[in-house]
């Protein structure tokens, strides 16, 4: 039952998240002893719970375990390295393959009815044993010629891609997960049309809009965007932004270090702010900062979560967006020890007068040996991840 289980939730897990566990089927096994008591305890203390008085806590209490051991086997056979990434098939490849299972089960059954009606026989017939053989050759060679042709025909996009827009004095990061609807970080401000940027990329519709913090140049842009493309959800970390008043914005669904969900094979996660905090003085404080994971690469957007006032944790990571738009952060240099980061960039403007990305930032991002890139003089930046690695460029 295990197995068959397995073999039929695969192609959904497949096609959802983009992997196929290949521990599933021994961890399962593994936690098999404590799920049917986990059930049932949890249903005697549902019913119990409707008399008032009943002492439903032992009963809890003994399901908290059942369901904290399968948890703790989840996490133990749950690892990255036991997610096999499965590539979306072209259509040439996922009709070879649905021959070779619909031809392979055929010929299994024939081959059992075979069996069933010729019992005296100790060996099926040597012809039999020929063409069986023969029809599972042929499905194999025009599964791989199909396959082999579609995934030459074409070239695969990256797993991610990170896109800093350029929308002068703000932020707006354009985090696009291979075959999922995207999702953005912040708007800009409403005269860099971040939603005219995103049309242009033949972007119509996002997973998410998540505003880090409800200021003018990271959330002036988003009436525009919200009027250009659909999206399914506003995640924010305190309240929603002012402009949803008149705004007709999609569910607000609200963040905090510990949240995360999954797009494909990228895990967004919220590392800041606690759940304790919910207001600032000043919004930057508590401004929503995200960890993007895909395989072995990181990502650190801080939006203006400054590290002298957001004490954010984090580990090493690969890509880090500098908080604030570069200005100067007394806790930088302590960051950049913690995380290590192999490149940086600054999303500022051309020629303001806060004057950013401040001397301080620079100097101790060349301090660390970080190379970093501006959008005020390279335009936007793309980060590409693949198998092999990842890349940075940039576009005008």
């Amino acid at each position: 039952m295990t197995l068959a289980a397995s073999l039929a939730t695969a192609p959904l897990a497949a096609h959802h998240f983009g992997t196929v566990s290949i521990t599933a089927i021994p961890a399962n096994l593994f936690a098999l002893p404590a799920i049917a008591p986990a059930m049932w305890l949890g249903m005697l203390s549902g019913a119990l719970g409707q008399i008032p008085g009943a002492p439903v806590e032992p009963l809890t209490w003994l399901g908290g375990l059942c369901a904290g051991f399968i948890g703790w086997v989840a996490h133990l056979l749950g690892p990255e390295w036991a997610q096999l990434d499965v590539p979306e098939p072209a259509p040439g490849a996922a009709i070879a393959w649905t021959v070779v299972l619909v031809g392979g089960a055929r010929l299994a059954c024939l081959w059992l009815e075979r069996r069933a009606t010729m019992r005296a026989a100790p060996h099926p017939p040597r012809r039999w044993v020929l063409t069986a053989l023969a029809g599972t050759a042929c499905l194999i060679g025009a599964t791989a010629f199909l396959a082999g042709g579609a995934d030459d025909a074409r070239a695969k996009p990256p797993l991610l891609s990170i896109r800093i827009l350029d929308v002068g004095q703000g932020d707006a990061i354009l985090v696009e997960p291979r075959g999922r609807p995207s999702l953005l970080v912040d708007t800009g401000p409403p005269e860099a049309e971040a939603g005219s940027q995103l049309e242009d990329l033949g972007v119509e519709e996002l997973f998410a809009i998540a505003i880090t913090h409800d200021e003018r140049d990271h959330s002036g842009g988003l009436a525009g965007v919200l009027g250009d493309v659909s999206a399914g959800r506003l995640l924010v970390a305190g309240e929603a932004p002012q402009s949803c008043r008149y705004l007709d914005c999609p569910p607000v669904s609200r963040l905090t270090a510990g949240s995360a969900f999954r797009m494909g094979r990228v895990r967004v996660e919220a590392v800041w702010p606690p759940p304790t905090i919910r207001t600032a003085e000043n919004p930057n404080e508590t401004a929503l900062v995200l960890r993007i994971r895909c395989g072995e690469f990181d990502a650190l957007l801080t939006a203006d979560a400054e590290a002298e006032v957001a004490d954010y944790t984090s580990g090493p990571v690969d890509l880090l967006k500098v908080a604030h738009h570069g200005s100067a952060d007394a806790g930088l240099d302590s960051l950049l020890a913690r995380t290590s980061p192999q490149f940086a960039a600054i999303s500022v403007g051309a020629d303001t007068s806060y004057g950013h990305p401040a001397p301080e930032t620079t100097a101790a991002l060349a301090a660390h040996g970080v190379p970093f890139v501006r959008t005020d003089e390279a335009g936007e930046i793309v980060i590409e991840v693949r198998r092999n690695g990842w890349s940075v460029g940039t576009r005008r």
